[in-house]
């Protein structure tokens, strides 16, 4: 803040907003893992999107999310364009991604267009965008998430 909006307000129309909220501070990957997860809870993602209130965002037209019949979904937030095969628990996956089948992702952060193949077990973990967990493998986050960086294929 001070060093990128204080020093610059010569140049910028900086304007303020009342939330009464709480605001995590993020600091850490811990704390921006926790901080997504706490997303889960329904008072928490009320307390920053009510309903009058209007989200700009960078419009991406895609499909709704498509659940088979081998899916099972519980405590998640799954975006559009999705295709559900497999097991996802208490995790937060973005637009795009792949889970196949017999495929589990549970605890954690799957960002757009991630493939979670055959078999594969992701644990505890937060993707960067197009990462690739091949058939089998297990990538699991033991005292802290373990982040995986962009286009990674595991």
């Amino acid at each position: 803040m001070k060093d990128a909006v204080k020093a610059n307000l010569h140049r910028f129309t900086v304007k303020g907003y009342n939330f009464t909220g709480d605001m995590p501070f993020i600091h850490s990957i811990e704390s921006f893992h926790a901080s997504n997860m706490n997303f889960l809870n329904p008072s928490v993602i009320r307390s920053f999107f009510g309903d009058t209130w209007d989200v700009y965002t960078k419009i991406k037209h895609e499909a709704p999310t498509k659940y088979s019949s081998s899916s099972k979904v519980t405590n998640s937030l799954i975006a559009n364009g999705c295709d559900i095969e497999g097991i996802v628990e208490n995790s937060i996956l973005f637009r795009g991604v792949k889970v196949k089948k017999g495929a589990i992702i549970r605890n954690s952060i799957i960002m757009q267009k991630g493939v979670i193949e055959e078999g594969a077990i992701v644990e505890n973990i937060i993707t960067d965008k197009e990462v690739r967990i091949t058939s089998e493998k297990s990538v699991i986050g033991l005292k802290q998430p373990t982040v995986i960086k962009k286009a990674e294929v595991i």
